[in-house]
C-alpha cells in the first residue's frame, strides 16, 4: 500500500517508493534506492532519514513527510496512478 510515486510542490524530483527483495525502498532522481526500516506503524528508517507515511480520512495512504537533517515535515503528495 505504501507503493507509489510521491511528490512536493516545493520540489521537482519524485520519490518513488517500491519494494525490492522484500524491502520498502526510496528513490529520487539518479540516486540509488535507500531501504527503509519500520519502526512504528506508517513510519521508517533510512539513510536518508525518516518517512512516515500520512492517511486519508478512509485510511489509504495519501503521502508522506521526510525528516532529513535540519529538513522536518518535508510533505509529499501520493500520486493518483
Amino acid at each position: 500500500e505504501y507503493e507509489g510515486s510521491y511528490v512536493s510542490e516545493e520540489i521537482d524530483p519524485v520519490y518513488r517508493i517500491t519494494i525490492e527483495d522484500g524491502k520498502l525502498t526510496l528513490a529520487y532522481l539518479k540516486h540509488k534506492a535507500v531501504t527503509l526500516q519500520p519502526l512504528i506503524r506508517d513510519t521508517f528508517v533510512g539513510d536518508l532519514g525518516n518517512v512516515r507515511f500520512t492517511r486519508d480520512v478512509k485510511g489509504h495512504v495519501s503521502g508522506l513527510t521526510l525528516d532529513t537533517g535540519r529538513i522536518q515535515n518535508f510533505a509529499f503528495t501520493k500520486k493518483a496512478i
